[in-house]
């Protein structure tokens, strides 16, 4: 089982195949494939790549404030804002900017992950993915998609409502579970 919010899922099938993993449970608008990021990603996204990236530090200051800002639908408490800004602030400007700019073929995972069971739990104020293109790709790849959608939720569901977060993929987990016990009798 794998939960990602970034297009780790792809490396995983190329390197491993889809036996490797029991499902995936995508949080939050999700990065399915790095391929087709520039037709979900949200107008906020594409304003805010260049700035997050940058080597000055007024920029990544200022975008880093700007990112964590988008990340939730209603404003964070100061303690809060401080502790994922210093999160932001320690990742190295490469990682940000490799996770979304490397190379990724996606061939092996489009036409090998179909049989793999998947759940989205996404945010309907989401202002990093635009979702529905995002959920019409997942529904093309995968053969069984579940998506449980999240009023006044952005783009943390694990933050922004983490009892509902977990107690939807708790449910997800163990259906799937007894579905593969139901398969492999």
């Amino acid at each position: 089982l794998i939960v990602s919010k970034a297009a780790i899922v792809v490396d995983v099938v190329t390197a491993f195949g889809p036996d490797y993993l029991s499902g995936i449970v995508y949080v939050g608008g999700p990065i399915v494939a790095l391929h087709y990021l520039p037709q979900f990603r949200h107008p906020v996204m594409n304003e805010l790549f260049p700035i997050i990236t940058s080597l000055t530090s007024d920029d990544l200051s200022d975008g880093g404030e700007r990112f964590v800002d988008s990340c939730v639908a209603r404003p964070l408490s100061f303690e809060e804002k401080l502790s994922f800004m210093g999160g932001f602030l320690m990742q190295p400007r490469a990682a940000r900017y490799w996770s979304i700019k490397r190379n990724q073929d996606h061939t092996v995972w489009e036409a090998t992950a179909r049989p793999l069971p998947v759940i989205i739990i996404q945010g309907e104020e989401d202002q990093h993915c635009l979702y529905d293109v995002m959920i019409d790709i997942a529904l093309r790849v995968y053969d069984e998609v579940e998506v449980t959608m999240m009023p006044d939720i952005g783009h943390s569901p694990h933050i922004e409502n983490p009892e509902q977060t977990n107690r939807t993929i708790e449910a997800w987990v163990t259906k799937a579970v007894a579905a593969q016990k139901g398969r492999a009798e």
